[in-house]
């Protein structure tokens, strides 16, 4: 029969085990959660031909100057970020593979470049200074608020 310590010790593992299991499962179903809002988000894209002009290079600005859904779109696409590197932050998920080489080359595009510009106050100090270390901003034109 064993003694009270190795059965309490044997709950404990096995409670560690439960636990452990329930992070992974939590952190998988925030993955899938996250994947979901990406698919969903890039569907909006190709679903919208008005949205094309945000992944071109040179955009003819005199036709057209930059439009609030092209702007709006790109703002889903930050909110979007905004939780991925708060996730990746706390330790909830690894950061993504690529993830600054795709994001150097998003905010290279003159229309997601501009829109950040234009709303960057609206997002936390941090996200600001990864984005703009990325993109070569010594610092956001909107100067930092205090959370």
């Amino acid at each position: 029969m064993p003694e009270w310590g190795e059965t309490s010790l044997q709950c404990i593992l096995e409670s560690a085990d439960i636990k452990q299991g329930m992070s992974r499962i939590r952190r998988m179903d925030l993955l899938i959660n996250l994947t979901q809002h990406h698919r969903t988000i890039w569907l909006k894209f190709f679903d919208s031909p008005s949205l094309e002009r945000i992944l071109v290079e040179q955009p003819d600005w005199d036709k057209k100057p930059i439009t609030e859904d092209e702007m709006l779109f790109v703002q889903l696409i930050l909110l979007h970020l905004t939780t991925i590197l708060t996730a990746v932050r706390k330790g909830l998920l690894p950061k993504p593979a690529d993830l600054d080489t795709d994001l150097k080359a998003f905010f290279s595009l003159p229309i997601p470049k501009i829109t950040w510009q234009r709303t960057n106050a609206l997002y936390d100090a941090t996200t600001r200074r990864y984005i703009d270390e990325l993109t070569g901003n010594s610092e956001s034109e909107t100067p930092p608020y205090k959370n």
